[in-house]
């Protein structure tokens, strides 16, 4: 038998098996520090929220809606105008302050200003009923943002259960639930919001009055009705997806054969590796919520006035918009019928004159435009004579009431 040496390796057998240790050398220092660092022990919480912070855009994005939340919390409390308060000056309101451009100061204001008082600005200016548009814009995206996370409550809450139930259970319990879930899909719920507004404002509309709900109104009841009726639909078909993919797992048989019940189960075992699903379907649902919202409050089923929202306030903008482009291209077609001055009276029927249908400020804008720059005097007197030209053809035929006397006193010199 060979002697054993303890700074020598055993020499390999011809017909041996065993890995020859001659072929091998000793591991560096660095080589062992490399094989003893490990990763640190982490949970899939803070292995997420590491691998967000990685991302430049999505924190930018967070800082972002960090500072939009800010702003909708604490701004109203610190702003000096409310929401549906009108502008006044020295007590009495003051109705020079209509339509005002961003930090524009109305006549009264700006006397208000000469005699020493201190007035804050209107940060976006104000609305036809002079009212300060920052204020009613961030109360707007209060009522949005609430209604968006409400409803994405209520999804979660009855997505979540129904979804657990029906994947867990399997089989003709699974079968059943799927179908009531298919049939809800296939209800309209713009309908269901208007007859659910339409029942409710008769059968809660006097209950409401003196009550905070009173505010909101039936119409956001109703919508916060239709949410916890349809909308929780998505929730529950990917959780349901989830769970039947889980729950064959070897963790769960074990928990079952320990005699977890089934609340257990779910609840602790299945859940918990689904979180990202559920994450990222609250995440979606909150502004498709808004976008419901809104889309109602804009064609007049939202909250209720003068409460605003993203919806009513982009409704109520629509007044604003005008083509001067387009208006200033008809008027050089002479297809605008009228003399469209300030002063000439919108109760005179004209279908042809779209410029009828704008205020007497908007009117203003149009016809002092820069569009109209190009346009020279002379080219400008053409075809205003010319617009009250088709005015008095119009005229002709109509009650006594309507009289064209005057109208040559708005005629421009050639």
């Amino acid at each position: 038998m060979r002697e054993f040496k303890e700074d020598q390796l055993p020499k390999k057998n011809l017909l041996s098996l065993q890995i020859d240790l001659n072929k091998f050398s000793p591991a560096t220092d660095e080589e062992k520090q490399q094989h003893e660092t490990m990763r640190e022990s982490t949970t899939f919480f803070r292995d997420g929220m590491r691998k967000l912070f990685k991302n430049p855009l999505a924190v930018a994005s967070l800082i972002v809606l960090a500072v939009l939340l800010v702003i909708i919390a604490v701004v109203p409390s610190v702003y000096p105008y409310s929401y549906s308060q009108m502008i006044e000056v020295n007590g009495k309101r003051d109705k020079t302050a209509k339509n005002l451009a961003p930090f524009e100061y109305s006549e009264n204001e700006l006397k208000a200003i000469e005699e020493g008082q201190e007035i804050f600005p209107h940060i976006f200016g104000t609305d036809e009923l002079c009212r300060d548009y920052f204020i009613r814009v961030v109360y707007g995206a209060r009522v949005s943002l609430l209604v968006g996370l409400f409803a994405s409550l209520i999804v979660l809450v009855i997505g979540l259960l129904y979804g657990s139930i029906s994947g867990y259970c399997g089989g003709k319990v699974d079968l059943i639930m799927m179908r009531i879930v298919d049939i809800i899909y296939s209800l309209p719920d713009t309908l269901m919001v208007i007859l659910l507004s339409v029942v409710l404002n008769q059968v809660l509309g006097n209950a409401l009055k003196g009550t905070i709900l009173a505010q909101v109104g039936t119409n956001m009841l109703s919508l916060f009705v239709v949410f916890g009726l349809l909308y929780w639909v998505s929730m529950a078909r990917l959780v349901r997806g989830q769970i039947l993919s889980i729950k064959t797992n070897e963790y769960v048989l074990a928990a079952r054969a320990l005699g977890a019940k089934p609340g257990r189960i779910i609840r602790k075992h299945i859940l918990p590796n689904c979180i990202s699903v559920i994450f990222i379907s609250v995440a979606l649902q909150i502004p498709s919520a808004i976008f419901t919202e809104s889309f109602l409050s804009f064609i007049g089923l939202g909250v209720q006035a003068p409460m605003p929202s993203l919806g009513s306030l982009a409704n109520a903008a629509r007044g604003g918009i005008v083509d001067e482009t387009a208006l200033a291209a008809a008027l050089e077609r002479g297809v605008i019928r009228g003399a469209a001055i300030d002063n000439f009276e919108s109760e005179i029927p004209s279908p042809g004159n779209p410029l009828l249908r704008l205020s007497p400020e908007a009117r203003r804008r149009v016809l002092f435009s820069p569009h109209l720059a190009g346009v020279t005097r002379a080219a400008f007197a053409r075809l205003i004579r010319q617009a009250i030209g088709n005015l008095e053809n119009s005229l002709r035929g109509l009650p006594p009431q309507f009289s064209v006397n005057g109208l040559s006193s708005i005629r421009p010199s050639a």
